[in-house]
């Protein structure tokens, strides 16, 4: 039953509503900022809580939960202005927060998040708060004029309000009369001048009236990004409490310059005056001969192309009349008639001070043309000024100085003398795509004769887009051939419909060398000769074997039967044995051994 009735809460709580997960805190001040903060009971839906929240209000707990309208009394604003952090936090998705603000709000600025003085710098109300993470507050009080002020901010999350009361004291407020900014930039030199920041920290962060006089053409003032104009009123927001005046003086006329920049609003006017002094300018560049028609001051470098990344130079002469170097461009001098697969680009040069110099303009061929073929075009430029014209004829031939090179490279002769003997021939290729290609030389080497026992085969390396590279055309014995006589052969290619020829002579090896390479072969016949021999004669060989071994053996017998003889005789001398039968065997013994002896 009780799961019954929570279920039951549940359902009547989500039906009243889209439920906030977003709750608003603040940041408890310490003692020393001696800033007050209390709570107004059930203040979030007072309707009078305007009039009764400095009275009826509360001092706050250790919680910073903003359950409750939330008073700041910030107390005495002297010299540096006090400030009160709050914070949105909590929520796994987007929120959107509206702020409203009411009551003496030029003395309270707003910052959200890293965006300052978001109050009077933008007119958006309305700021989203990330998932997971906290949105920071801070306001920031002001001593811009003397006395007591009071500001009203609602914090709104859909139906859901979080209402802050500000107020603050100020007894030495910022003065209306301030002191002159006096900015002396001495001596001005047309090439030596630059920004400088001016920061002013006490305008009080709201729209500012800022008015220039003076010289229109002497000073460059920036505020905000934005320019200010000579006898124009303009308004500026700063964005922060500090703004920053960037000014710069302009050296075009000689003399004294002075100017005046003012500053002002309802609280606060500030002025301030510039002076300078010219010391130098810069004079003007023109065409370095006036005496005739101005396009006799212009000149071509080149006549033939040979590569994509060839470029045609106009040199334009002009004199620069200034003590400064100057970057000149001269675009709006002249103009170019040209074929359309010519492009030129405009480029500043540096003029010496007091000197001539002529400008360069790169004239080059359009990549997304085809470049594998012979091009012809005309050049045609008018100088603007007097209408005077010339014309530059060029053209591009990407092969002639690959056919050049390649006549340098083809040898006449080659000599090869071993089997580790390797020639590279280099031939040029140029590259006229957008891509990077790996060369197939078929296409511009055709083999008109190769040499018998030599062996070719090309090296192909990577050729980036619209660069030349180079094939390699290998040469080197096959494994089979012999150097046992000298041979002479021919090599004939043509290569970009140019015929070339080459010798090509394998040397004669010495004799040394030549029987090294039939040693194998000599040692072979000799084995074989002797096999043969051995063949024929080894029957004779056998039989002789045989019958010296047989002699071999009655030797040893024989000599065997006389030491046994011997030995029989001694052992019956010692033992005068008179035995018959042994004297007919010893007797016996000793004939046998005559007869063979």
């Amino acid at each position: 039953m009780k799961y019954f009735f929570l279920s039951l809460f549940i359902v009547l709580l989500f039906s009243q509503g889209k439920v906030n997960a977003q709750v608003f805190k603040f940041e408890k001040p310490g003692k020393s900022e001696k800033i007050t903060t209390k709570l107004l009971p059930n203040g979030n839906k007072n309707q009078r809580w305007k009039q009764v929240i400095f009275k009826d209000s509360k001092p706050s707990k250790s919680n910073s939960l903003i359950t409750d309208a939330l008073m700041v009394d910030f107390g005495t604003i002297d010299e540096q202005s006090k400030e009160i952090n709050l914070f949105c936090t909590g929520g796994f998705s987007e929120a959107e927060i509206e702020i409203f603000y009411v009551g003496d709000t030029d003395f309270f600025s707003i910052d959200i998040d890293t965006v300052q003085n978001v109050w009077q710098k933008y007119h958006e109300t309305k700021f989203t708060k990330k998932p997971l993470k906290d949105l920071k507050v801070k306001i920031r009080a002001k001593n811009i004029e003397k006395g007591q002020h009071k500001a009203f901010v609602a914090f709104r999350i859909d139906q859901q309000l979080y209402r802050v009361a500000l107020k603050s004291k100020t007894k030495n407020a910022i003065l209306n009369d301030r002191d002159d900014i006096n900015l002396n930039l001495g001596l001005v030199e047309a090439d030596s001048t630059g920004f400088t920041d001016f920061s002013f920290t006490t305008l009080g962060e709201l729209p500012l009236e800022i008015e220039y006089t003076g010289d229109p053409s002497s000073f460059i003032f920036i505020i905000e990004g934005d320019t200010i104009l000579s006898n124009i009123k303009q308004t500026i927001v700063p964005s922060s409490d500090s703004l920053v005046l960037t000014f710069a003086p302009v050296a075009t006329k000689l003399g004294d310059k002075y100017g005046e920049l003012i500053l002002k609003n309802n609280y606060v006017e500030q002025h301030v005056f510039i002076t300078s002094r010219v010391a130098k300018i810069r004079g003007d560049v023109f065409w370095n001969d006036t005496t005739s028609v101005l396009s006799e001051n212009i000149a071509f470098s080149k006549e033939r192309l040979y590569s994509p990344l060839d470029t045609i130079w106009l040199e334009a002469s002009f004199y620069n009349d200034s003590d400064y170097d100057t970057l000149f461009r001269v675009d709006s001098l002249i103009d170019f008639q040209l074929p359309s697969f010519l492009k030129y680009e405009w480029n500043a040069t540096h003029l010496q001070p007091r000197t001539s110099g002529a400008i360069k303009i790169p004239l080059t061929l359009v990549k997304s043309h085809d470049l594998s073929k012979d091009l012809k075009g005309n050049i045609k430029v008018i100088v603007k000024e007097d209408s005077s014209s010339m014309s530059h004829q060029f053209v591009y031939k990407p092969l002639e100085k690959l056919i050049q090179e390649v006549e340098g490279n083809i040898p006449t002769k080659l000599q090869f003398t071993s089997h580790k003997d390797t020639f590279e021939i280099r031939v040029p290729y140029l590259n006229t795509g957008k891509n990077a290609v790996y060369p197939s030389p078929q296409t511009f080497i055709k083999e008109l004769q190769l040499p018998k026992g030599i062996q070719m085969y090309y090296g192909t390396p990577r050729v980036r887009p619209w660069s030349k590279g180079y094939i390699s055309i290998y040469l080197t014995p096959y494994d089979s051939i012999n150097f046992h006589k000298t041979k002479v052969d021919t090599l004939s290619l043509n290569i970009y419909g140019l015929n070339t020829s080459t010798s090509i002579e394998l040397i004669q090896e010495p004799w040394t060398e030549i029987l090294k390479d039939y040693l194998m072969e000599i040692v072979l016949g000799v084995v074989l000769i002797i096999l043969i021999v051995l063949g024929i004669l080894s029957p004779r060989i056998i039989q002789l074997l045989k019958s010296k071994y047989n002699s071999y053996k009655d030797e040893v017998a024989l000599k065997h039967k006389k030491e046994l003889y011997q030995e029989m005789e001694d052992l019956m001398k010692e033992s005068s044995l008179e035995n018959v039968s042994f004297k007919e065997g010893l007797a016996f013994l000793k004939k046998e051994l005559n007869n063979k002896s």
